[in-house]
């Protein structure tokens, strides 16, 4: 799990109306110096991969993290799609 405020983008690649038939790979960069595993990221290692069934669900959960954690629409994190499969 990653702190709020280390994240500076997530970047989708695969379609934006996928269903849980396919897999999209979601790219999450973090700032310069966040920390993973209790030790500061830095060059390639501020990249972190994971595969989603569904992004827009996913992207759907994030807002929900954001909004509960009361962090304001113009603070929310960039979600960026990036073509399709």
């Amino acid at each position: 799990m990653l702190c709020a405020l280390q994240v500076e983008a997530v970047f989708i690649y695969g379609d934006a109306q996928t269903s849980d038939s396919d897999r999209s790979a979601v790219f999450v960069r973090l700032h310069d110096g966040a920390l993973v595993k209790g030790k500061p990221a830095y060059g390639q290692q501020r990249q972190l991969r994971l595969h989603v069934s569904n992004p827009k669900t996913f992207e759907e959960k994030v807002r929900e993290i954001e909004r509960e954690m009361g962090i304001p629409v113009h603070h929310t994190l960039p979600i960026i799609y990036r073509g399709t499969k």
